[in-house]
């Protein structure tokens, strides 16, 4: 019985981990309309603009994710230029979100609801984009928006100027077992961990 649990746990645990790995093929081309939320995978950075929207960079993807002021859902889209490669968002004084990639030195600028405003690719140096915090992000009125618990059920909180904390929004937990790459690969090799022990035990209590 209990080698049957185990045989039927790896199998999930395989097959979960590699459906959040592949996944990330199709979403990072933009092929399809795929409007619905994604799991948080490998986030570049993140901003917020004056009217308390944050904006999440999901490389894995190759897209942004964005939550309005009250942590709920509001869309996600593919940044272009490309389909693979780091990138970082940034908001301007028009409170527009800037996107610079090192794949192609583009720059892309979007309103908040993800409409193209300009493209232009081979036109920047790319590391002059890059924040000096990555996972915290200051606005104009001093509120601080951060990323935390990263890798397993990330969340975003909001720190006023009076340093009273507050979890804005978090990754839906079911969203852990196909976060890619991690913790989608720690799942995979899992999975093949425990289906490759019982047989070796077997063969050592054959020998």
């Amino acid at each position: 019985m209990r080698a049957k649990v185990l045989k039927w746990s790896s199998s999930v645990l395989i097959i979960v981990g590699f459906i959040g790995f592949i996944s990330a093929f199709p979403l990072s081309t933009g092929a399809g309309n795929i409007t619905n939320e994604l799991p948080w995978g490998h986030v570049s950075n993140i901003v917020a603009d004056e009217e308390g929207n944050t904006y999440l960079g999901l490389q894995f993807y190759h897209r942004i994710q964005s939550y309005d002021k009250e942590g709920n859902f509001r869309k996600q889209w593919h940044i272009g230029c490309g389909s693979s490669g780091s990138f970082y968002i940034q908001i301007n004084s028009k409170q527009q979100i800037v996107v610079a990639t090192a794949k192609g030195k583009c720059l892309i600028i979007f309103d908040h609801d993800g409409n193209t405003l300009l493209s232009e690719s081979d036109s920047i140096d790319f590391e002059n984009y890059r924040p000096s915090k990555l996972f915290s992000y200051r606005t104009n009125d001093g509120t601080v928006y951060s990323l935390k618990n990263r890798l397993f059920i990330p969340k975003i909180t909001k720190t006023d100027t009076a340093k009273h904390e507050s979890v804005i929004t978090q990754m839906p937990w079911y969203m852990m077992f196909i976060q890619g790459p991690l913790p989608a690969w720690l799942f995979f090799f899992l999975g093949m961990l425990i289906k490759v022990e019982p047989w070796k035990k077997r063969s050592r209590d054959i020998t």
